[in-house]
């Protein structure tokens, strides 16, 4: 997250805008030091609310 939120701010800044993708009920990855909040709350507060437009999938691909 150090190495990426400049990148991500920088970019809105500049007027770009970014992606960020990413499964928060992944919980199973916590024992690699993963940390679900990063995508539930640490980007919004990082970035700005005004600045995030959240959209959840109602699809699991991964079952397909």
């Amino acid at each position: 997250m150090e190495n990426f939120l400049p990148l991500l701010t920088n970019g809105l800044d500049q007027g770009f805008q970014s992606m960020v993708v990413g499964d928060v009920k992944q919980a199973v990855y916590r024992w690699r030091g993963g940390d679900l909040n990063l995508l539930q709350q640490q980007v919004e507060e990082e970035v700005g609310a005004h600045r995030i437009n959240t959209k959840e999938l109602n699809h699991k691909y991964r079952s397909a």
